[in-house]
């Protein structure tokens, strides 16, 4: 018996609609990589501000068990090595690793993860990347002075030239920052530095924790 089946014809794309697909396609990825970029701004924006917000409250902790005196004296920017910046009395790592297990990054087991913004690893993967600056500019005092507050080590690497002071000394904590992202603009020190970002890694904003423990994200501009 013969087999009265009969292949059916095969239908090709035509131009016209191959042509139709590919704008389609684009303009689904043109509405879409800006969605899905904004959205991981949006969450290392979130991690870096947690980030501060956690350094703030072991700072606390620190000056509880210290007479109410800050960490240091400490250096600008933070150095995310680990356990370089554990064995560094003048990075703030040192003075916190007593209160929390720093987690270090799962890519890079060798820096502390809470000294290091996503933001930040995506547009400088060196291991080198300073994040976040401490405050080493001066600020007034309850007593009407105008101090460093974690005060400054001495050039000779001997006895603290200016020691850290009083929280409780500081006399506005909710309006004078603490630690703050890096980036060249904002500390034109850095100028020179391969390992600091050119502007602000989160657009228009840096994230700023003050002394009282608050974080926000400042203009920039």
């Amino acid at each position: 018996m013969k087999n009265t089946l009969r292949c059916l014809p095969r239908h090709a794309f035509t131009l016209v609609e191959l042509l139709s697909a590919v704008a389609i396609i684009g303009i689904l990825a043109a509405i879409l990589i800006p969605v899905v970029g904004s959205i991981r701004s949006k969450a290392h924006s979130i991690e870096c501000t947690n980030n501060l917000r956690q350094i703030g409250m072991l700072v606390q902790m620190y000056t509880q068990d210290h007479k109410g005196q800050l960490p240091g004296p400490l250096r600008g920017g933070q150095d995310p090595r680990y356990p370089y910046s554990k064995n560094n009395p003048q990075q703030l790592v040192h003075y916190l690793d007593d209160y929390i297990t720093l987690d270090t990054t799962v890519e890079d087991t060798s820096r502390a993860k809470i000294m290091i913004c996503p933001a930040f690893v995506q547009e400088i993967s060196h291991i080198d990347v300073r994040c976040y600056e401490i405050r080493i500019s001066k600020l007034r005092m309850l007593n009407g002075k105008v101090e460093a507050p974690f005060g400054y080590p001495s050039r000779g690497g001997e006895e603290a030239a200016d020691p850290p002071k009083m929280l409780a000394s500081i006399a506005d904590p909710s309006k004078d920052w603490m630690m703050q992202d890096l980036d060249k603009i904002g500390t034109p020190s850095y100028q020179n530095d391969p390992f600091t970002p050119e502007g602000p890694v989160h657009g228009s904003v840096r994230n700023t924790l003050f002394f009282d423990g608050h974080v926000e994200a400042l203009n920039a501009l």
